[in-house]
């Protein structure tokens, strides 16, 4: 079975939280991401179908692009949730690496495949001096 792209290039546009990822230096597209399922009850939001050419991997561009959406998403929510596949170890790695925590398991969908056990992530709001 083979991944395909088009759901989820479908869904991210027709989701109205997706970004796409330009390089500034070449001005050229090298992936996208989105914001999904904001819950104000749980004052969360999701953030993945993070999406960038494997030339890219590694480098500094998903962490800039996951500080860029955490700054914004904090503005209005006090938790972030990741769900990664439970075999990316890459993405789970880099997940970590952004400060978030593993909180749990769930079943997720994505396109054409069947349904996958994902590792469930949080980052929480930070506390300012105005909190303390």
């Amino acid at each position: 079975m083979t991944f395909d792209l088009q759901p989820h290039l479908k869904g991210a546009l027709e989701s109205g939280g997706a970004f796409v990822v330009v390089d500034t230096k070449t001005q050229q597209i090298i992936g996208s991401t989105r914001f999904h399922g904001y819950d104000p009850e749980k004052s969360e939001i999701e953030i993945g179908w993070t999406f960038l050419a494997r030339k890219y991997w590694g480098g500094r561009h998903n962490a800039e692009m996951k500080q860029l959406m955490l700054t914004h998403a904090f503005r209005f929510v006090e938790k972030i949730v990741f769900f990664v596949g439970e075999n990316n170890i890459r993405s789970q790695k880099a997940t970590e690496k952004i400060g978030a925590v593993k909180s749990g398991t769930a079943k997720k969908v994505y396109g054409n495949r069947p349904a996958s056990l994902n590792i469930r992530y949080i980052i929480r709001k930070p506390l300012t001096e105005a909190d303390s």
